[in-house]
């Protein structure tokens, strides 16, 4: 994308200026593209301004190498679900494109007692172990419905389950090991974060915005991570960019003030020196970098408490490519749980891997994801040994056909800058009660995005697509209520929670 980065607009005075170029930043953008061109609002100008020097914030879509050349991957959010409106609506709108999370075959399941498993249906664990996980898993789902999606301080035990992490409540309802691994396997995957960090509301909360846990974890056509986006998902944040002129968007511009001092406009400064005005700021960047911004006059202090009971999470992902899916012929689905096996190196309390899936791409091309079990402590080896003791895992499930890759990447998201972590930012103990209606509590002009303040699919791609069109949705309705009577976000909210 063409950029016009030795514009400083002095004399122009923008509509909306987007800070952040990730999902929800770019479909906020969008949405006022959209809107305000259908109404023939030709002069309302939109800028988009991004700290680094790509969109896509935390999807990230790379070329790895593929037998024959290079192939499309992503070492970034990728995943998407059926009942996903927002993030479906914006790619149709976009022409792109998914298809289906390949997941026939055998899977394999290891625990801390070294044993590897394999299984088709029934997950490989004790018959006690399996009415264990489905109890808890029953209760949490229970639970997950008195928390209302869209204000969970609502909830009559919200003080009780947001002053509790989910280690505790797992601790008081879970009597088997092996079912408790496996909850924690799949936790720490899908949210950067091991249960004792988590506050329990906080998980309630996104389980009763995902429609129940099992949509959350499953890899089936059923779940959170049931289809992929052909092209990779980055491709969402840049289509999206490009239908408000790349003359509209500043790569590598970090904002370092926003001044709401005057009462005619708000004024925007880069790092750079770059100087904007505008009359309303969307701020769609994670809240640990709203803190690196100054404000005039000051963020409310609620603001500041709030980013920091959210760190941000951590996941380490790989893509191995190889020659062909031989573990399809093989009858496998590519599909591995472990809680990483015993230590293979010092430093690391467990073996590399947690989590393996299928990545053969739309195109056919054979290739392998994977996430680290102990990723913080992993991220800390050099990339050679990451990769050796990866695919020596490998060869442990899949056979010797596993060590035969043609490339390995790795992706470690706390040296991403303008994250720090990935998949997101998540809630400790207290912070929901607390603070959690300051999330998307508009700041005078500034309005709030991000895919930490959904309230479905909170965490997910498309939880940051619903954000960027509510934000996008209150800035018309102060310009002019009558543009959102096409009522889509009401509408998509309501597909998605299945009101």
């Amino acid at each position: 994308m063409s950029l016009e980065k030795e514009r400083v607009c002095d004399n122009v005075i923008y509509d909306v200026v987007v800070v952040g170029g990730g999902v929800a930043g770019t479909s906020a953008a969008y949405r006022l593209n959209q809107v305000l061109s259908k109404k023939g609002s030709g002069d309302i100008k939109v800028l988009l301004v991004e700290a680094k020097d790509r969109l896509g914030g935390r999807t990230l879509t790379e070329k790895v190498n593929v037998e024959g050349g290079q192939e499309l991957f992503d070492l970034g959010g990728q995943w998407i679900g059926r009942t996903q409106h927002h993030i479906i609506w914006l790619m149709k709108e976009l022409g792109l494109e998914y298809y289906e999370q390949y997941a026939a075959g055998s899977k394999f399941l290891r625990l801390s007692d070294g044993k590897i498993r394999k299984f088709s249906s029934s997950l490989k664990v004790s018959f006690v172990g399996l009415l264990d996980l489905g109890s808890v898993i029953t209760k949490m789902n229970r639970m997950s419905k008195k928390v209302p999606h869209d204000d969970p301080c609502a909830c009559k035990q919200a003080e009780e389950w947001d002053s509790m992490t989910v280690d505790t409540f797992l601790k008081k309802n879970m009597w088997t090991k092996d079912a408790r691994e496996l909850i924690d396997i799949i936790i720490s995957t899908t949210s950067g974060v091991t249960p004792k960090e988590l506050s329990l509301l906080s998980l309630l909360h996104g389980a009763s915005g995902a429609g129940g846990f099992e949509e959350m974890m499953e890899s089936t056509k059923e779940g959170a991570q049931g289809f992929r986006i052909k092209g990779g998902a980055q491709q969402i944040s840049e289509l999206a960019a490009e239908r408000i002129g790349s003359e509209n968007v500043w790569l590598g511009e970090p904002v370092k003030l926003i001044d709401q001092s005057n009462d005619e406009f708000v004024t925007v400064v880069t790092e750079s020196g770059k100087e904007v005005k505008t009359k309303y700021v969307i701020m769609s960047a994670p809240i640990n970098c709203v803190e690196n911004i100054v404000f005039k006059p000051s963020l409310p202090m609620d603001y500041h408490f709030l980013a920091q009971r959210m760190p941000v999470g951590h996941n380490l992902k790989f893509i191995v490519t190889y020659k062909k899916a031989f573990w399809r012929e093989a009858g496998l689905s590519g599909e591995i749980i472990s809680f990483g096996g015993a230590p293979v190196i010092d430093g690391c309390d467990t073996g590399p891997i947690q989590v393996v899936l299928d990545a053969v791409t739309d195109n056919g091309t054979p290739a392998l994801v994977g996430f680290f079990a102990n990723s913080r402590q992993w991220r800390k080896i050099e990339l050679s040994v990451r990769r050796r003791e990866v695919v020596k895992q490998l060869v442990e499930y899949l056979g010797p056909e596993g060590g035969d890759i043609i490339d390995y990447v790795d992706k470690d998201w706390a040296e991403e800058p303008y994250n720090g972590g990935c998949p997101g930012n998540f809630m400790t103990t207290g912070a929901i009660t607390l603070f959690f209606k300051s999330l998307q509590k508009t700041f005078d002009r500034v309005h709030w995005a991000g895919t930490e303040t959904a309230t479905l699919w909170s965490g997910y791609i498309s939880g940051a697509v619903q954000t960027g069109l509510r934000a996008a949705d209150e800035i018309l309705n102060r310009m002019d209520p009558s543009l959102t009577q096409d009522g889509l976000l009401k509408s998509l909210d309501n597909e998605s929670s299945g009101d």
